[in-house]
């Protein structure tokens, strides 16, 4: 049996662990036509070596890091920001080396609540603001899978699956979800990941 499930979250957080950065991203309008989302970019620095400056920065980029992968979506917006603004203040380290930064991005641009489903064994398939991928777990000697082309847009094919995403659940083979997809309108690339 196919599943489905989406998650509803107040606030997005994509950490990049190695350049020990962060974007967190305010979903209230998150996909809406004409409106801003606001978003806090945490830049961070980890030092191989160095003085007891450069080991608190190390020491406190980490606990940022650390503290933000296991921050719960429901989490407002600004209880983030307090959170790190803190953090921050706490390391007592050079701005140049810990620093957070008030941006903002359209609305349209925002992450989306990632899409999921699948057979076990047999497809998986998830969609978010950069496009749809569609695997194959059947064929272990090609692995096929389907993504997103480059001659369409990524909130467009979202937008595409989203309305035709819990006929998924009815999909039971790869080619199935690849069909309910193109009839959709969502393009997809197809592509052996062995090759």
């Amino acid at each position: 049996m196919a599943t489905a499930v989406s998650t509803q979250r107040l606030v997005h957080i994509r950490t990049w662990s190695g350049s020990c950065s962060a974007r967190i991203t305010e979903m209230i309008n998150a996909g809406k036509v004409g409106k801003r989302c606001r978003t806090l970019r945490f830049s961070g620095w980890n030092p191989s070596g160095g003085d007891e400056t450069a080991r608190r920065c190390c020491d406190y980029t980490m606990r940022a890091i650390w503290m933000l992968e296991k921050m719960a979506s429901d989490t407002p917006f600004d209880k983030v920001r307090d959170e790190l603004t803190a953090l921050i203040a706490e390391a007592n380290v050079p701005s140049s080396y810990l620093n957070l930064y008030d941006e903002e991005i359209r609305g349209v641009d925002a992450p989306r609540e990632v899409l999921t489903a699948g057979v076990e064994g047999k497809w998986s398939a998830s969609a978010n603001e950069t496009g749809v991928s569609i695997n194959d777990l059947v064929d272990h000697y090609n692995e096929p899978c389907c993504i997103t082309p480059h001659d369409q847009k990524g909130r467009i094919a979202y937008q595409k699956a989203a309305k035709v995403w819990p006929q998924l659940e009815s999909a039971a083979t790869f080619h199935d979800a690849c069909e309910i997809l193109r009839n959709a309108g969502c393009k997809l690339h197809y592509y052996c990941r062995m090759d």
